[in-house]
């Protein structure tokens, strides 16, 4: 019976270490949608840009590895969070 108790502890130990999420993580994000979409032109140069993702994402690592470039180089902009939807606003 201590035997059947101790499997029982360790497993519920390993279990903890562990977050829902990860119990059921089937992939990777994605992108479901997107302004502008893909391929698109003519977006007037002060669009509020978004992306939005399938499941949530660690958004300092969103925000830390995006940029934002024009044909006339880089642009400042501000940046915001709704939900899953990464928000662009240029200044």
């Amino acid at each position: 019976m201590k035997k059947f108790l101790m499997i029982i502890i360790i497993t519920f130990m390993f279990m903890g270490c562990r977050s829902s999420s990860d119990l059921f993580d089937y992939g990777n994000p994605e992108i479901v949608k997107s302004f502008p979409e893909d391929g698109s032109g003519g977006i007037p140069n002060k669009a509020v840009l978004w992306i939005e993702f399938s499941e949530e994402m660690d958004k300092a690592s969103v925000e830390r590895n995006f940029s934002f470039t024009s044909t006339s180089g880089s642009v400042a902009y501000y940046k915001s969070w709704s939900g899953n939807r990464f928000i662009i606003t240029p200044v």
